[in-house]
């Protein structure tokens, strides 16, 4: 993957020597913007509704389970915490207001830019701690669901459950990339007009 600033640099060597039509660029990149944000307010909806599924699980395993070791409890806790920390992390990524509620273009340029900042932590910084501390919970309710069980079944239940993680991971990276690409695009293009206006 390339980096932020070979990104730049590409953006640079393509502009030629005539003048940039800074509005017709702007209006380009917005109607991108806006098909993005479409985009990622259905992937953000899909998300809270099977976390909201699985808060449910969650909520009846408690309930069906009573006078359980710690790690029961602190693993449902913490998974708990984790999830709603994503879901807050994934819609604080959405731009929700247009340009008119902005008092000038560069308020708005700038805005959307913090948005896509975030979007990028989330998937190139965020996501992957996640998965591990998903993992990590995982393994403290297993501390607690195979406390008696035979170790041979403790061993198994500990391995595949890492090896699907890390499969997930693997797999989801190419995607993940192409996200990150994509949003660090939109980003160089918002800080050249951003740039362009203030000059």
């Amino acid at each position: 993957m390339k980096t932020f600033d070979e990104l730049k640099q590409n953006w640079k060597s393509q502009q030629n020597d005539a003048e940039i039509d800074v509005h017709q660029l702007k209006e380009k990149v917005m109607k991108r913007l806006v098909s993005d944000q479409k985009k990622l307010i259905l992937s953000n909806l899909f998300v809270s509704v099977s976390f909201a599924i699985v808060f449910v699980v969650m909520a009846w395993v408690w309930s069906s389970n009573p006078d359980r070791t710690i790690y029961f409890y602190a693993s449902l806790i913490s998974m708990s915490i984790l999830l709603a920390g994503t879901l807050a992390g994934l819609w604080a990524g959405v731009q929700y207001k247009n340009e008119h509620t902005y008092k000038g273009t560069l308020e708005f340029l700038q805005a959307n830019i913090q948005k896509l900042t975030i979007r990028k932590f989330m998937l190139q910084k965020f996501m992957p701690v996640y998965m591990i501390l998903l993992l990590v919970c995982f393994y403290f309710y297993y501390a607690d669901t195979f406390k008696d069980a035979e170790p041979v079944s403790t061993f198994t239940a500990y391995a595949l459950t890492t090896l699907f993680f890390a499969g997930v991971y693997y797999f989801s990276r190419g995607k993940r990339v192409r996200q990150i690409e994509q949003v660090e695009k939109l980003q160089i293009e918002l800080e050249k007009i951003r740039d362009e206006l203030e000059v």
